[in-house]
């Protein structure tokens, strides 16, 4: 049983209403602004591509969110890195585990952070 207030959110919106293939509106822009406003969370990236990348310059803004998705990524990984990797090797050891085991329980409880 889903709670009503769950229920509303996991209904699939209406075709003409969800901000999908966006290049086949009439004004991309309108739309977005319209209808797509509750998904951004901190930067909207689809008002930045749709509305303040005119014409010519919504092939290289794709490509600069492109390679911001890329740099955060790597940030992603070079923290997990230097830091996470780092804890779950002293906690194994701490604990005395074994490589199999620290590797699936201890992973499994990063995962999940």
């Amino acid at each position: 049983m889903v709670p009503s207030a769950l229920r509303e959110r996991w209904t699939r919106a209406p075709a003409e209403a969800a901000c999908e293939r966006l290049e086949a509106r009439d004004d991309p822009c309108a739309f977005v602004r319209a209808r797509c406003g509750d998904i951004a969370r901190g930067v909207d990236y689809l008002d930045l591509l749709y509305c303040r990348a005119p014409g010519a310059w919504r092939a290289p803004a794709a490509a600069g969110l492109c390679a911001w998705l890329l740099l955060l990524l790597s940030l992603l990984g070079t923290t997990a890195e230097f830091f996470f990797t780092e804890q779950l090797d002293y906690a194994s050891r701490r604990l005395r585990l074994s490589d199999d085991v620290a590797g699936a329980t201890l992973m499994a409880l990063g995962n999940g952070a």
